[in-house]
């Protein structure tokens, strides 16, 4: 009876304790009460008492606790102890006795590698699901591949590198067959040593063997390749052998540090080895450029020699770029770098002489001294060698035309069958147009390429304008290239064509029903009639039925020109009164009749507060234009729309119509005497520069009387006095060039623009008697009197008469900027270039 009620007490407390480890009745069921009470037994002895759960659930667990393997109990108990951190071994007891093991000699990398990795990302969840996978596919492969505990070691390491330099990503993304391939690469212990570029080195050398055994070789000495691609790796490994058989262990780890840093060379190890053999010191050599000269000293000692400055420095493109020419053998361009030392020093780091691309695929051995000269102002543009077939080359001549071009250009360039010389004469002309500029976006970027390409096949672009397109003025060549490549829908709108709002308007509405107007003025009238933003406009500006009807081509033109917007938003940004100056301004434009508000009656006398001829008067409504060569043109001009939009082009500056800090001031350009100077090519503006009439003095203190000889005369002496002493006022007319703005030009053509300008002001200042006086904007190396060929020329302080504005607030760029109506009418006095023609 009594060993009956103890064996229930026991059942009952088997039981009560099964029930605390909340185990479902299903799996209670099927195991007997002996084993049960074995389970507790073996669970509560000296192992931790989280092991009762794997004993009731694993049979192999529980075989292995009441087997007397104590190493492999101590496994267990490890990998079980630390299932909540070890994120990958949560099944051990599906591995063989043995392999449990192998794992267990390796714990520290299993599970402390796993929780630094878990705690430096303080976000085990995310490093749990992507270290659970990657793990359990390290442990099948290992398993199935009978890997060593050092392999497996060497594969958990770089695993865990992955992970920690954030790389897992692209082992997931990798196919089935190249994960197998990574777990047998990362078998190596080389591996580890490249960080964040193992899976780049996997995919640069995996299959390749041999390349495979010397990296493992190099790696043995912590010696890291930086240039995966190995070519003769047997070879190369060979040599490396020999070499080390005649250094001592450190000696060969610091030489071939250095050697691995870059591509290595079969030839040049051969080298090293040769003058090894032979007894030259190689101790000197501490960077890579030591290693260079210990190579090729007898060969290039003159090149060393000249450039030691640069090949002393630690790491520069220079440096590079002439170890690259010399591993290389550019024998002919030494020979121009050591004629033209001057020239190539000055040559900055950003150069692209010194790029990978521009050696690749030009051979520097056939630049000349032009090119050396030339290369410093031609600029990287990595669609030109992106359109380069692997193997071939292009001259330099070809990449620097291109390398100005966009990359619709340099498509059009490739396609053409033809020789280099007249493709690059086809190509210049092309220069500054893109796909974007012939806005046909129902073409595909081959479809446009073909039109173009089948144009150019025909005649050159230039020709195309001057047999067909002569009559249109001043358009950017991309916009002639939209007409020919609409011609057939273009065609009876052609000869009305005088501008290029013209061709935008026909851009704009090829495809609508305007197009079947009777001529381009009809299809405008059209167009406006009916514009919501041009009715707005005008009735802001409360013109009568009769004006509109009677300027309806006027006001077409102003449309069409995008000055709707322009007027709009200037609008908002001025006081009252310039308001209605601009409102002014506008009807007149419209009215085409501007001039005449521009040069009304006497307002330039009053301005600048001297009388004038007419002669002065009609001379300067006259506007003279310059041509610089074939692509450059200057000239003045008091143009409507460019003087409304000079704060916009050619660079925005705070004259700008539409968020200019001073566009208050932007009207009083259009006062009588001030004009402007202008610069560009058929790409559009490139310079300008405002040109005042106005008057100036020289000693301005001496403006007054002279002071003590203006008395009241003693009777008796009354006949020694004269009116002689009087010093009588100076003023003269002159005209002011003020600061120029310039954008997109090379240095040279800046210095013909600024020159040009100033030749303009010349020949207005003969024709009306005046000096000119020009900024201290314009260097000397642009005002030398030989050069203008000017009477004379002298920087001395000078005084520049203020005129009175119509618009009550005037920007002076070269006095202190913004001027109210406090400072007109009064003299500013500063050092002045002063001309006399």
């Amino acid at each position: 009876m009594n060993t009956l009620v103890a064996n229930i007490e026991n059942k009952l407390n088997i039981l009560g304790q099964v029930r605390k480890l909340d185990i479902a009745n299903r799996v209670l069921k099927n195991i007997e009460p002996e084993r049960l009470s074995k389970i507790f037994e073996l669970g509560n002895r000296d192992y931790h008492r989280s092991i009762q759960p794997h004993l009731l659930k694993s049979d192999k667990i529980f075989n292995v606790f009441n087997s007397e393997n104590t190493e492999l109990k101590d496994a267990y108990i490890y990998f079980i102890n630390n299932d909540e951190e070890n994120i990958s071994l949560s099944n051990i007891d599906q591995y063989k006795d043995d392999f449990v093991l192998k794992l267990y000699k390796i714990k520290e990398e299993l599970i402390d590698k796993a929780k630094e990795n878990t705690y430096r990302y303080n976000d085990s969840y995310r490093i749990s699901r992507g270290m659970k996978k990657s793990m359990m596919e390290l442990l099948d492969y290992s398993l199935t591949n009978n890997v060593s505990i050092e392999e497996l070691q060497n594969m958990y390491k770089t695993m865990y590198t992955l992970i920690y330099n954030y790389e897992y990503g692209s082992y997931q993304d990798m196919k089935n067959e190249d994960r197998e391939m990574f777990c047998e690469f990362i078998k190596h212990s080389f591996v580890s040593l490249y960080g964040n570029n193992i899976i780049d080195l996997f995919k640069e050398i995996k299959g390749k063997t041999e390349t495979i055994k010397l990296f493992n070789f190099i790696g043995e000495y912590n010696i890291v390749a930086n240039d995966f691609n190995v070519e003769q790796p047997s070879d190369i490994l060979e040599v490396l052998k020999s070499i080390e058989d005649r250094l001592h262990s450190d000696d060969f780890k610091r030489v071939m540090g250095i050697v691995f840093e870059r591509e290595v060379l079969n030839k040049e190890l051969k080298m090293l080895n040769y003058k090894i053999e032979k007894g030259q010191d190689y101790s000197s050599i501490y960077n890579y450029m030591d290693y260079i000269k210990f190579l090729y000293k007898d060969q290039y000692e003159d090149l060393f020699n000249e450039f030691n400055y640069i090949l002393s420095r630690s790491s520069n493109k220079q440096n590079d770029f002439i170890i690259y020419c010399v591993r290389n053998r550019k024998k002919a361009f030494i020979k121009l770098m050591l004629e033209e030392k001057d020239t190539f020093n000055k040559l900055y780091d950003t150069c692209i002489l010194f790029s990978n691309d521009f050696r690749n695929y030009i051979n520097i051995n056939t630049l000349n001294k032009d090119n050396l000269i030339d290369i410093s102002s031609v600029s990287s543009n990595e669609d030109v060698f992106k359109r380069i077939s692997k193997g071939e080359t292009i001259t330099f001549n070809e990449y620097k035309i291109l390398s100005g071009c966009s990359a619709f250009v340099i498509d059009i360039y490739f396609v053409l069958d033809m020789r280099i010389d007249d493709k690059l004469k086809l190509i210049s002309e092309l220069v500054g147009i893109n796909e974007k500029n012939l806005k046909m976006p129902e073409l595909s970027l081959e479809e446009k390429v073909q039109r173009v390409k089948s144009l150019l096949e025909q005649k050159p672009l230039s020709k195309w304008i001057n047999d067909d397109l002569a009559h249109i003025k001043r358009c950017k060549r991309s916009r002639y290239l939209q007409i020919l490549l609409n011609k057939d829908v273009f065609r009876r709108f052609i000869p009305e064509i005088k501008e290029e709002n013209d061709i935008d308007f026909l851009m704009d509405n090829r495809n609508t029903p305007f197009m079947n107007m009777k001529d381009l003025k009809d299809a405008k009238h059209a167009y406006y009639k009916d514009s919501e933003e041009l009715i707005s406009l005008l009735n802001r500006m409360g013109l009568s039925d009769s004006f509109i009807e009677d300027n309806k081509d006027g006001i077409c033109k102003f449309a069409s020109e995008g000055l709707i917007r322009v007027v709009d938003t200037l609008y908002d940004c001025v006081n009252s009164a310039q308001k209605r100056n601009l409102m002014l301004l506008t009807k007149a434009y419209m009215a085409e009749q501007f001039e005449k508000v521009k040069f009304f009656n006497d307002d330039l006398d009053i301005e600048i507060g001297i009388q004038t001829t007419d002669k002065v008067k009609d001379e300067w409504k006259k506007n003279i234009k310059k041509d610089i060569n074939n692509e450059y043109y200057c000239e003045e001009t008091y143009d409507f729309k460019t003087t409304l939009k000079m704060g916009e082009n050619p660079t925005s500056t705070c004259m700008n119509w539409r968020s200019g800090s001073y566009n208050n001031c932007l009207l009083s350009n259009f006062d009588t005497n001030k004009k402007l100077l202008v610069a560009g090519n058929s790409d559009g503006l490139v310079a300008r520069a405002v040109i005042r009439l106005t008057k100036g003095i020289e000693n301005l203190e001496n403006y007054n009387y002279t002071q003590g000889k203006l008395t009241f005369k003693d009777i008796e002496k009354i006949e020694e006095y004269n009116n002689e002493m009087v010093i009588e006022q100076k003023e003269q007319l002159i005209l002011f060039v003020e600061r120029p703005y310039i954008k997109g030009v090379s240095d040279k053509i800046k210095k013909r623009i600024l020159k040009t300008f100033v030749k303009i002001a010349m020949e207005k200042a003969k024709h009306i008697n005046a000096l000119v006086v020009v900024a201290n904007s314009y260097y000397d190396s642009i005002l030398d009197k030989q050069g203008l060929g000017c009477t004379s020329l002298e920087f001395k302080v000078y005084s520049v008469f203020i005129s009175y504005s119509k618009n009550g607030m005037q920007y002076i760029d070269s006095f202190n900027g913004r001027t109210g109506p406090e400072n007109e009418g009064h003299y500013v006095t500063d050092k002045l270039h002063i001309i006399e023609p």
